[in-house]
């Protein structure tokens, strides 16, 4: 699958995504780039995975968008080995977020999470942040809540992304794909006080389990919440 330069080649020519070329960061440092990253693996995307997109777009008219696809993937100096390893998408994406994000900084989003107004005055000053995606007191559970990685974002090269991709070769396991996403991002990031965790409502007003039981309802409001994560429902339609 090729590669090009991260940071600063146009993209592919797919009328969903394409956009000015990203202007990598000078040094290390500062606060996140207005850049979304969205990644699709396994030919085209469809419509609703394009309809979730452009809810982002509406509400950020000034920002840029990144389309990662097989044709039009990031550098992958850390992580290559690990996504060529992988067979699942899923586990690739993973890889795949972690290495743009680092080298291009910018926010990551699932394509099955709905943008519900715009995030800038919440990122105002912020160099890295995650979003907590359920308490774990709610599944019974002990220790730190789970932090999910379908939203994140860091200014370029931040040191906590850099923790979470150095990490990834102590826990990866093609058995559990868990394991080296929210798993890990749960791990370091409740450990590092340089990351801004955002309260579940803010990205996450849903459990997991309340999305995927099919609880959507049309014109459903979240007060207070910036997107909701959909945990892929379109699968249960």
């Amino acid at each position: 699958m090729p590669t090009r330069d991260t940071c600063t080649h146009p993209g592919e020519p797919d009328a969903l995504s394409v956009s000015p070329p990203i202007v990598r960061q000078s040094a290390v440092g500062g606060t996140i780039p207005k850049t979304f990253h969205h990644i699709w693996l396994g030919g085209r995307p469809p419509q609703t995975v394009r309809d979730m997109i452009d809810t982002w777009r509406r509400h950020h008219r000034t920002w840029e968008f990144r389309l990662w696809t097989e044709r039009d993937l990031p550098e992958m100096p850390r992580l290559g080995p690990y996504f060529h390893a992988a067979e699942a998408y899923a586990v690739k994406a993973d890889m795949v977020r972690l290495e743009a994000v680092f080298a291009c900084g910018g926010v990551y989003v699932d394509t099955d999470v709905e943008c519900l107004q715009p995030i800038d005055d919440l990122l105002a000053g912020c160099r890295c942040f995650a979003a907590c995606e359920y308490d774990a007191a709610t599944y019974g559970l002990s220790g730190p809540s789970g932090i999910g990685n379908d939203i994140f974002g860091a200014a370029p090269g931040h040191p906590a992304i850099l923790d979470v991709i150095q990490q990834v070769p102590n826990v990866f396991n093609l058995a559990n794909p868990l394991a080296h996403g929210p798993g890990l991002f749960r791990h370091v990031m409740h450990a590092r006080p340089d990351v801004r965790i955002f309260e579940k409502d803010i990205f996450h007003p849903l459990l997991p389990h309340q999305a995927r039981s099919g609880d959507r309802v049309a014109g459903a409001q979240f007060p207070g919440a910036y997107a909701v994560h959909w945990f892929n429902l379109s699968w249960a339609k």
